[in-house]
């Protein structure tokens, strides 16, 4: 029989893990930054900016479910590459 663990995603702010994710990128570590780059890559390419998004929302998925730390992800800390290599790609 197979044991399934789901970690679990009460403690965790989402907001918080994408938008810390793109303030990494420029290796800012607030929530503010984050946002204010999220809104310059938008004014840019929106299309560039959900990519990002939708990258740094599916490492934070990804991160939950290998059971890395919590802190780690809320900071943003596995959602930087993804974040970067989006953009590198777009």
């Amino acid at each position: 029989m197979i044991n399934l663990c789901v970690p679990d995603l009460s403690n965790i702010d989402n907001f918080t893990s994408e938008t810390n994710g793109f303030g990494e990128v420029i290796f800012q570590g607030s929530i503010w930054a984050g946002l204010l780059f999220f809104i310059g890559v938008y004014i840019s390419s929106p299309v560039a900016a959900l990519y990002g998004l939708m990258g740094s929302a599916l490492s934070a998925a990804i991160s939950f479910h290998v059971h890395e730390p919590v802190n780690q992800i809320s900071m943003g800390l596995f959602s930087f590459n993804a974040v970067r290599d989006h953009f590198r790609r777009r």
